[in-house]
């Protein structure tokens, strides 16, 4: 059993076995008593997007920066080709989730090539940016999970340590 929340008020009460969380709000403490209870946490990074408000926001340069999300306001795609900007800054957000207490890392809109982001992303370059993620992620002893993309599960397979299938049902994938 598994629960995911990414949105204020939490509930750390759940009688699951992994809990999905925003790193934003859960302490190193919730997380702690998280994993005496035997809970596993996989802590949300977006890795296609920059969302309003992130703290790393100025270590973005604009070029990186690509269009609005139609679905989300608040966050612009990012240019995943340029990986000697964004692997150092996704370094960063993963080490800062290894130090919170997490064990491994959901990367969000992994689907960058699927959108209108302003840039001409392929699938190709989806794949090698999350595969260098991945390795970023194991170097830290995190686990790291495919977030939807299923046309991209052969390629991605040997990388990734679980997968997490949003709205399959109800996109019907």
């Amino acid at each position: 059993t598994w629960d995911w929340q990414l949105t204020e008020p939490v509930d750390l009460d759940r009688q699951v076995r992994v809990m999905d969380l925003h790193p934003d709000l859960v302490t190193s403490e919730d997380l702690a008593a998280l994993r005496q209870k035997g809970v596993r946490t996989i802590c949300y990074v977006s890795i296609g997007t920059l969302e309003k408000g992130s703290a790393d926001t100025r270590a973005f340069p604009d070029d990186v920066l690509g269009k609005t999300y139609e679905d989300w306001p608040d966050e612009r795609f990012l240019d995943v080709r340029r990986l000697d900007i964004l692997l150092p800054i996704m370094k960063a957000r993963f080490e800062a989730c290894k130090d919170q207490g997490f064990d491994a890392v959901e990367p969000d809109n992994m689907d960058v090539h699927d959108n209108d982001s302003g840039f001409p992303i392929t699938a190709d370059d989806i794949v090698a940016y999350v595969a260098r993620l991945a390795a970023i992620a194991h170097s830290l002893d995190l686990a790291i999970g495919q977030k939807n993309v299923p046309e991209l599960t052969a390629d991605l397979i040997g990388h990734m340590d679980f997968l997490i299938a949003e709205s399959c049902f109800q996109d019907k994938w």
